[in-house]
């Protein structure tokens, strides 16, 4: 060992060591900062496995003296054997443990293959050890344990095949628990997996098993990736003779008022394709869960068709399947005046005679309503009274931010008339609590009901004030209960 290697070796020591251990200490500090489960491992590194190397480096390279080679071998060992130590702890910290996805991980990957893992590791270090320091010879045990390697994967082909094709999965993550995926006709939400397969629910409540080794192998569909949300689309047609911004403004406002409907990005409605009948229209719009995209559907859909009957707008009809319902075929004022003991019956109509009736029908509108659509939406201007002909409305007022039921109206009670008689906006939300027929009567034809007619003008102001009474005490006694 000649003077000027003993100096190089001095200087590189002298430098490099406090160098990694200030280097050692902040990256230390900064985990400690963050509660990362690494910092034990990492002070093991500066204070114990850095140190060792040192020491050896200065025996083996600066001091000018032959050590006994069994005393250097068991240092060698005693190296190996941290250095192991710590490469396992990171392996597991890293894989197994740590941060949010790594807990993911740690739920998914079994401890008995966590503890093989650990075992190959621990075998193949020892074995280096035992080779490159103590000179052993591994050959014949190496070829033992590749025939007895060979004999155990012919065994276990199909188990060894889902057990990697598992790991595989597990660390390129191309779904997590709580996604929907199709894999060929199967379709579901994922609710389990494990290193042997992954196990789907579907919306039949129905559990589907899916090896890895098959599903390493097959192209699949991840609703909920990249984004959770997800695009859904449906088709309606429409009588070719409906104004296709008419039918287009109609299906925008359904999807509105239609909750889970993201509003970003944006849906849209377009006209595909037309001819000799109908009209097609493509509607695209996005959800938060897949889960519920066949509701979403049916409501949607269900909407539409008493959109179209509310605005009179004609469904496509071929001359094979009958004639559509029309205007003209559909007689409103034949209808409500079959109705007449019925609005005759409301305490505000009352005592009106059947010719003004049958006048007050003719200037009045006839609509009908799905459940639960909404047909009065609070704080916005309305410019109808509605007299229930047929179904149930159920009633809400937005309290502090909170929705709050206050009551409900039957056939042949109004509601809106307190809006009228003050001249306000929608002090409540309106929603149909079964399907329902509404006879809307305008503003202007219950203003000229009122200054014609003192009589109804007091039942109006009776009307109003029991209504004001109700809804106080609803809100009282809620406000009570909380």
């Amino acid at each position: 060992m000649n003077k000027d290697s003993i100096t190089f070796w001095g200087v590189l020591i002298a430098t490099l060591y406090p160098l990694l251990a200030i280097l050692i200490s902040e990256i230390n500090y900064r985990l400690k900062k963050i509660n990362h489960p690494s910092v034990a491992t990492v002070s093991v590194l500066k204070n114990v496995f850095l140190p060792l190397v040192t020491v050896y480096l200065t025996l083996v390279k600066i001091i000018p003296y032959d050590f006994p080679a069994v005393f250097l071998k068991l240092y060698e060992t005693t190296l190996w054997i941290v250095g192991l130590y710590l490469f396992i702890n990171f392996v597991n910290q890293i894989f197994f443990t740590d941060s949010d996805v790594g807990e993911d991980r740690k739920t998914r990957v079994p401890k008995l293959l966590q503890q093989i893992m650990r075992m190959i590791v621990i075998a193949i270090g020892f074995a280096v050890i035992a080779s490159e320091i103590w000179g052993s010879d591994l050959g014949s045990l190496i070829t033992a344990l590749g025939v007895t390697s060979l004999v155990l994967g012919l065994a276990l082909q199909d188990t060894l095949g889902n057990l990697f094709s598992g790991i595989s999965l597990l660390y390129e993550r191309p779904f997590h628990t709580g996604d929907w995926i199709q894999i060929d006709s199967h379709y579901g939400k994922i609710v389990e997996m494990n290193w042997r397969a992954i196990r789907i629910v579907n919306r039949q409540n129905d559990m589907i098993t899916i090896p890895n080794s098959y599903l390493g192998k097959q192209v699949f569909l991840n609703y909920s990736r990249p984004n959770k949300f997800h695009a859904e689309s449906l088709q309606v047609s429409f009588n070719n003779e409906e104004p296709p911004n008419q039918v287009k403004s109609i299906i925008e406002d359904i999807i509105l008022s239609t909750e889970n409907i993201r509003k970003d990005p944006p849906f849209e409605v377009k006209t595909i394709k037309f001819d000799n009948h109908k009209v097609d229209y493509e509607v695209l719009y996005f959800i938060d869960d897949f889960w519920e995209s066949e509701l979403i559907k049916d409501e949607l859909y269900t909407k539409i068709w008493y959109g179209a009957k509310r605005h009179n707008l004609r469904l496509p009809n071929p001359v094979s399947y009958g004639k559509p319902w029309t205007k003209e075929e559909f007689n409103k004022e034949n209808y409500l005046l079959s109705k007449s003991q019925l609005i005759l019956g409301s305490p505000v109509f009352s005592g009106l005679s059947v010719s003004y009736l049958k006048e007050f029908i003719k200037k009045s509108d006839f609509n009908i309503f799905g459940k639960g659509e909404v047909i009065v939406q609070q704080s916005e201007r309305s410019n109808h009274v509605h007299l229930i002909i047929k179904g149930k409305v159920d009633i809400y007022v937005e309290s502090e931010g909170e929705s709050v039921f206050v009551g409900m109206a039957k056939k042949g009670e109004l509601f809106g008339e307190m809006e009228l008689l003050n001249n306000t906006a929608n002090e409540g939300t309106v929603i149909a609590h079964t399907d329902l027929e509404l006879l809307s009567i305008p503003y202007r034809v219950i203003n000229d009901l009122i200054e014609n007619n003192l009589s109804v003008k007091r039942k109006f102001d009776a009307l109003i004030k029991i209504r004001k009474k109700e809804q106080f005490n609803k809100l009282h006694d809620d406000r009570e209960q909380e």
